[in-house]
């Protein structure tokens, strides 16, 4: 028995080294541990995960807790401190199911949920919505029901044009093989169902998941059997760039003499996109490998979990508004199935995220206030220089130090339009590059203008007069009414004010 217990736990410690060994070093990424989320003793499977515009984090999945005649629906929430206990969302009737929840948050922070149902009798699609993030949901809706076969594995995404677009698998071609179809919503009415894939018995498509690059082109993933691979699923892949009118043909993505399937994909904020399935290739357990492409090239696939005790199945992948990339799976890694999760972050990683002014006008010589505020995203302690510019030219430059991880920072700009010609200039901030960060791309941002005017010219017609001097005595103290006469931009309408349009009373430009 003490043998057996050594043996284990030597193979445990083996696998663990070769888990390390296996995802690839980065100077760039940091992953957490695994963390478990659900802790009850019947079966947890399928997470899929969003966040809503009160900035809680969700994830849904399906169980089979009442009593195992039932699959429901549950979730679990999470905004910065705990997780919130097990939440049942749908209620069937006694030996239906409910599975495989698919889950977004819309632009608008409307709340998209679709499932697989056999509640009428055999598997079709469903949905419900919430547009108060989560606190009431709309009647649960019936989305498809083919005469014959069943629909099954529904992924869901929001395009950039604002359509929501479900694809799934489904059998109802015949000949008992599984075939990928989709549909859309235009915010009035549905699309008709359309297949994508034309596959014969025994060559089935399953699993599929969906999302647009920011290019526009739209990805479809799922796993397949193909005559060079009989028996064997690998992960293969079609692009449309013109919204489904037209499609690639399919790409192979995996090469592997195991079971590659079930995948889930995302573009992260890098413009990086991640691919994540499960895999059978230890010929022991199922366990979870990913896949990045850089717009250019595919990484080689690595393995991000496993152990030859437990299965990690069934993965969702899904970057919060922090930048943090969580994967949420089902593992039997506590004997039954629960679900778990691990997050992954840059180590430097640093981002202009607001540029404001203190006022939309800039009169010369008393100018405006410009706010940079920078957060970093990433893992570690970071100090660097930022600059603030007016249409490309620098009003200065300062340092950001010591800004921890996950901290926000604001400084201040005071450009005063000393000899600048009249008009309106575009205000910005950068950081420059900052070494070992590979996300550049938000650490500019341009947001406004500011109209640089005569001191006086309230009325902004490049010219002090009468007009302009009788705002100042219309407004006078109450500058939220008219920020455009508060010419020395001190938060005040006041006699300070009146003097300095009586000074260039009768100038122009």
């Amino acid at each position: 028995m003490k043998l057996n217990q050594k043996l284990k736990t030597y193979l445990v410690i083996l696998s663990t080294l070769a888990l390390v060994m296996s995802i690839p070093t980065s100077s760039s990424i940091q992953w957490g541990e695994d963390t478990r989320l659900t802790t009850d003793t019947h079966q947890d499977f399928s997470p899929a995960m969003t966040q809503t515009s009160d900035g809680r984090l969700w994830v849904v999945w399906h169980s089979s807790r009442i009593a195992y005649t039932n699959n429901e629906l549950y979730y679990k929430t999470y905004k910065g401190i705990t997780w919130s206990a097990d939440t049942r969302l749908t209620f069937t009737s006694d030996y239906h199911h409910d599975v495989n929840p698919a889950i977004i948050t819309t632009k608008q922070g409307k709340m998209w949920l679709v499932w697989s149902s056999n509640r009428t009798g055999s598997y079709n699609l469903w949905h419900k919505t919430s547009t108060n993030n989560g606190a009431f949901w709309s009647a649960e809706i019936q989305l498809t029901n083919p005469p014959i076969g069943e629909d099954k594995r529904p992924a869901i995404m929001e395009a950039a044009d604002n359509r929501i677009w479900i694809v799934w698998q489904s059998d109802r071609t015949g000949n008992d093989n599984d075939n990928l179809f989709y549909k859309t919503y235009d915010g009035i009415s549905w699309s008709s169902e359309t297949q994508l894939t034309f596959d014969a018995y025994p060559n089935p498509n399953r699993g599929p998941t969906i999302m647009q690059s920011r290019d526009g082109k739209i990805w479809v993933f799922w796993g397949a059997v193909r005559a060079t691979h009989a028996g064997n699923f690998e992960i293969y892949y079609k692009t449309s760039i013109d919204n489904g009118a037209s499609w690639s043909a399919e790409t192979r993505l995996t090469v592997n003499n195991a079971w590659d399937m079930l995948p889930t994909a995302m573009q992260a904020r890098d413009n990086k996109i991640w691919v994540i399935w499960e895999a059978d290739r230890s010929g022991q357990d199922d366990d979870l490998f990913y896949m990045t492409y850089d717009g250019t090239t595919w990484s080689n696939d690595a393995k991000l979990t496993g152990d030859p005790t437990f299965d990690d199945i069934l993965p969702n992948i899904f970057q919060a508004e922090n930048k943090t990339i969580y994967v949420t799976f089902s593992s039997s890694r506590a004997d039954d199935m629960d679900i778990y999760y691990k997050t992954a972050k840059s180590l430097v990683d640093a981002a202009v995220v607001g540029v404001t002014t203190s006022s939309a006008y800039a009169y010369r010589g008393y100018g405006t206030r410009v706010y940079v505020t920078l957060r970093n995203f990433g893992t570690s302690t970071l100090t660097f220089p930022v600059t603030a510019y007016y249409s490309g030219n620098v009003i200065g430059t300062q340092t950001v130090t010591n800004l921890g991880p996950d901290q926000v920072t604001t400084l201040t700009f005071t450009w005063t339009a000393g000899g600048v010609s009249l008009g309106p200039y575009t205000i910005s901030a950068s950081t420059g590059t900052i070494s070992g960060e590979e996300d550049p791309n938000d650490n500019s941002l341009t947001n406004g203008t500011v109209e640089v005017r005569i001191p006086g010219d309230i009325d902004g017609n490049r010219s002090v007069g009468l007009t302009d001097a009788v705002l100042i005595s219309v407004y006078f103290m109450r500058p939220s009414e008219y920020p455009a006469a508060d010419i020395n931009n001190d938060g005040e309408i006041d006699v300070v004010d009146a003097v300095i349009l009586s000074i260039n009373y009768g100038q122009t430009g």
